[in-house]
């Protein structure tokens, strides 16, 4: 197994997704879902930046695309933006630069991707760029590198070694899954008191089953607990 990071131009994402104003406010902005269907990413903003930048990323939101995208979660600090690419057949964003309009080309890329590689964490902003890291066979690398030519995406190779887990942090032991549950359940309150959000409602944001839902965040917990009480 070999472990890989690769970063693309955050400008390959369609302009006004991620405002440059948002980039200045937060060291990082992590993906609970980048995919071929659409995104859901998180953010947190310092408390005394909150209103003002809340502010102006709901004009900004309103201003840049012509189909929905919702603020799925925001206080304390965290929001959470979600949207779709299509809308009834139609691309809702300006500009992707052809992209997502290959959707033949993309989502064979997105099925090597997320079907073959382990991504060992969420996609997130690093400076200008997105971070990819992942793991997989040599085989796999070779045709995610040979998909990424074909669709000439800006990428570069930031570094390849051999996988092996540090297991210095809690998320360490979670799957890529079991992650992407924990981490929106979180920022949706479903661990407040009183609880924000349910296991149902968990499931409609992700579009999973309510028992696949409870699952996850069951293996999830099991494994934060095994960290924090064996380190």
């Amino acid at each position: 197994m070999r472990q890989v990071t690769i970063d693309y131009p955050i400008d390959i994402l369609p302009p006004g997704m991620i405002p440059k104003e948002l980039l200045a406010l937060t060291p990082s902005i992590r993906f609970l879902r980048l995919d071929s269907n659409g995104f859901l990413f998180t953010f947190r903003v310092a408390l005394e930046k909150y209103k003002s930048a809340m502010k102006s990323l709901r004009r900004h939101y309103t201003e840049v695309q012509r189909g929905p995208i919702r603020i799925a979660h925001e206080g304390q600090g965290v929001l959470v933006v979600g949207g779709s690419w299509v809308q009834d057949g139609q691309y809702l964003w300006n500009d992707y630069k052809g992209y997502l309009s290959r959707k033949h080309d993309f989502s064979n890329w997105m099925e090597l991707y997320q079907n073959k590689t382990f991504l060992l964490r969420p996609p997130e902003t690093c400076g200008n760029s997105i971070r990819f890291i992942f793991a997989c066979d040599s085989e796999v690398l070779k045709g995610v590198v040979k998909m990424l030519k074909s669709l000439n995406l800006p990428y570069k190779v930031e570094k390849v070694s051999s996988f092996k887990k540090s297991g210095d942090s809690a998320f360490d032991r979670l799957t890529l899954q079991q992650a992407k549950v924990l981490q929106l359940a979180y920022v949706e309150g479903y661990y407040d008191v009183p609880r924000k959000i349910s296991t149902e409602q968990l499931a409609d944001l992700l579009k999973m089953e309510k028992g696949n839902v409870g699952e996850h965040l069951r293996r999830a917990e099991k494994n934060v607990m095994d960290f924090l009480m064996t380190n």
